[in-house]
């Protein structure tokens, strides 16, 4: 597993499988997209416009992010 952040576009993602292509992507709503494989496993998830749904200060913004996709994790049984 690998959490990244590109604060240029704003967007967080993690990879349950780095290197494996994306197939199909749902949207949750305006902020949430879950990408699958070919054979409808999920491969990673992506955080759209993070800052704004986060409580960002750029020194606590990574452990801020990755607490909440570590919660997602146990939440979803990812």
């Amino acid at each position: 597993m690998k959490i990244t952040l590109d604060e240029e576009h704003n967007v967080g993602y993690i990879y349950f499988k780095e290197g494996e292509k994306v197939d199909k992507s749902i949207e949750l709503g305006n902020s949430l997209v879950i990408d699958f494989s070919k054979e409808g496993k999920i491969i990673g998830l992506e955080l759209l416009d993070a800052k704004e749904q986060l409580d960002y200060k750029a020194e606590s913004y990574h452990l801020v992010f990755e607490n909440l996709f570590k919660n997602l994790i146990k939440e979803f049984k990812f």
